[in-house]
């Protein structure tokens, strides 16, 4: 089935598919033939702080703390025509954050049974505090 061309309104949101967490996260509303000279448009995010831009074509998005999640954004053309789409949305994810480890042994050439105690210690090391693998 062949698609069909939106003729007037909210074609599409441009966004990244992804984002570091803690960096801004910018949307722009694309648009066609759109009834008004100045046009609003409602912004609606699932997730984070809507920071600049609310009522305007472009927004920008606070993500720190997001770390892991998505983020779904709607954007809604306010007086739309009803033969005109309204709306859209986006999802996009927020990078979970890097970890950032210290190396729990560090040995050279040694014996079997050397390096097994070692290795039962990181077993135990781990058992003991299982987010820091």
């Amino acid at each position: 089935m062949a698609q069909t061309s939106v003729k007037c309104g909210i074609v599409d949101i441009d966004g990244p598919s992804q984002v570091e967490p803690g960096t801004p996260l910018v949307l722009k509303v694309e648009t066609t033939m759109i009834h008004t000279t100045k046009p609003e448009f409602k912004w609606w995010v699932s997730a984070g702080t809507i920071t600049k831009g609310q009522g305007t074509d472009e927004i920008t998005v606070d993500t720190a703390g997001l770390g892991g999640h998505n983020i779904t954004a709607s954007v809604g053309l306010v007086g739309a025509p009803p033969d005109c789409k309204g709306s859209a949305s986006i999802t996009l994810q927020v990078k979970a954050p890097g970890v950032i480890g210290c190396a729990f042994d560090n040995y050279g050439d040694i014996k079997f049974e050397d390096e097994k105690a070692r290795l039962d210690n990181l077993a135990v090391q781990l058992m003991n505090q299982p987010l820091s693998s």
